[in-house]
């Protein structure tokens, strides 16, 4: 989310707060490290929501966290994601 130049304005209610990587832990090279970051920002293309901000790889799981917190403790745990499509 940000600046939209087709817009010429940023259409949120707040003030965009960029990422910032402030630490590293093991021996992946920061070329590497921002690559896995980037991953991270895929946008949802599966969602009608105009510039939510929310990337689908956190969005999704987000989601199958809420659908598993009502699974029984004795409960099958589907690991397929066509059950949480």
């Amino acid at each position: 989310m940000g600046f939209i130049p087709y817009l010429h304005t940023y259409p949120g209610s707040y003030i965009p707060e960029p990422w910032q990587i402030t630490d590293h832990h093991g021996e992946s090279a920061p070329k590497e490290l921002l690559r896995e970051v980037l991953s991270l920002t895929k946008m949802n293309v599966n969602n009608c929501t105009f510039a939510d901000g929310v990337p689908i790889t956190l969005s999704f799981s987000q989601k199958i966290g809420d659908i598993m917190k009502h699974i029984p403790e004795d409960g099958k745990v589907q690991s397929t994601y066509k059950f949480y499509m």
